[in-house]
């Protein structure tokens, strides 16, 4: 059933559009909430012939395709339609994205978006059809997802992974307000990475896809820098010396990229030690007689734009290492064989 004005925009949109995004089908009988033999309602009902072969084809629309959307329809079209014969369910939106059309093949339901894609399948018809997709409707919100707040709760998830936290809790650990946490995983939900149960708790159901959208959209570069140089000889010993600096003067900060990397998981070499601190750089300057430089810097002190990076760091021989998921999204867009260690790293310890 339409229940917003903008999806009965959509509708006349789809009756407009018919002829072109199904052109092998000779479409009739067009009937806008129709009422099936089962007692449920469909927003069209369209009777649909190829060759010899009659159908008709029950359509639902939505004003997103989101994949918390797509779950909702999919589950009303199978109790409506169910398996009312010569009755084919289609889920329809202005765009469907790729989790969206896995939910409704996975369900035997077919999907139809506004910009052309397509599955439907019935009796000898299989249409299957992906168009190129504006970037606009690829990405919409995605970066709004992962605004520093957004990545305070992506970041609290993937460290708990199998967790159920309420909102309440979850706004408590990541230092937001509820409005502020409900906001960001009301469209953490829409976007399928999560789910809440009956009690309304947080849980995530696609780490993986969650991880990597994460660090699509994130760049360490994005942080503040400053690059010094040590007469330390190495990255090791130069990470020692941060450690007992840190020990000695109270001096916060959580190593990333390569050095992180090699002290939980090593596979690249790497020259230089990358550190997030809250700090001055004047009392590292001090604690470690360094010099500042323009080039061939061994140390680069970064001032995070938000003091979520530290959450979920730890301590390992000695030295404080950001999170797993934070150090594979530092990695990941990282020019110096970063990728390659995201991904070695992500093969062995993250594993989804």
């Amino acid at each position: 059933m339409l229940s917003a004005r903008g999806e009965s925009q959509i509708l006349a949109e789809l009756r407009a559009k018919l002829p072109v995004l199904l052109p092998n089908l000779q479409l009739s009988d067009e009937r806008d909430q129709a009422k099936l033999p089962n007692g449920g309602r469909v927003d069209l009902l369209v009777s649909a012939r190829f060759k010899n072969y009659r159908t008709y084809i029950a359509f639902e629309v939505k004003s997103s395709g989101e994949p918390r959307i797509a779950r909702g329809t999919v589950s009303l079209l199978r109790e409506w339609v169910g398996n009312t014969p010569g009755v084919y369910p289609v889920f329809v939106a202005p765009f469907i994205g790729e989790v969206s059309r896995t939910v409704c093949q996975k369900a035997g339901v077919g999907y139809l978006d506004l910009l052309g894609n397509a599955f439907l399948e019935f009796g000898p018809v299989l249409i299957d059809r992906t168009v190129p997709t504006p970037k606009r409707a690829s990405s919409t919100g995605l970066l709004g997802v992962f605004t520093p707040k957004g990545t305070r709760i992506a970041r609290y998830l993937l460290v708990n992974e199998g967790a159920n936290v309420s909102i309440t809790n979850l706004a408590r650990e990541c230092g937001l307000s509820p409005a502020g946490a409900f906001r960001v995983v009301e469209g953490l939900e829409l976007r399928g990475y999560v789910e809440r149960d009956t009690l309304r708790r947080v849980k995530v159901i696609d780490s993986g896809r969650l991880l990597t959208d994460w660090a699509t959209a994130w760049s360490v570069e994005r942080n503040a820098k400053s690059l010094f140089f040590t007469l330390e000889k190495s990255p090791d010993s130069i990470l020692k010396k941060v450690a007992e600096a840190s020990r000695e003067f109270g001096l916060q900060y959580a190593a990333t990229l390569m050095a992180g990397a090699s002290l939980i998981d090593p596979f690249v070499r790497y020259d230089d030690v990358w550190i997030y601190t809250d700090a001055p750089n004047s009392d590292w300057e001090t604690a470690l007689d360094l010099k500042s430089t323009d080039s061939g810097a061994n140390l680069v002190l970064l001032a995070p734009y938000d003091k979520g990076v530290y959450y979920g760091a730890r301590n390992v021989d000695g030295v404080t290492v950001v999170s797993t998921p934070q150090l594979y999204v530092d990695l990941y867009n990282y020019p110096a064989r970063g990728r390659e260690q995201a991904d070695h790293l992500r093969e062995t310890l993250i594993r989804y």
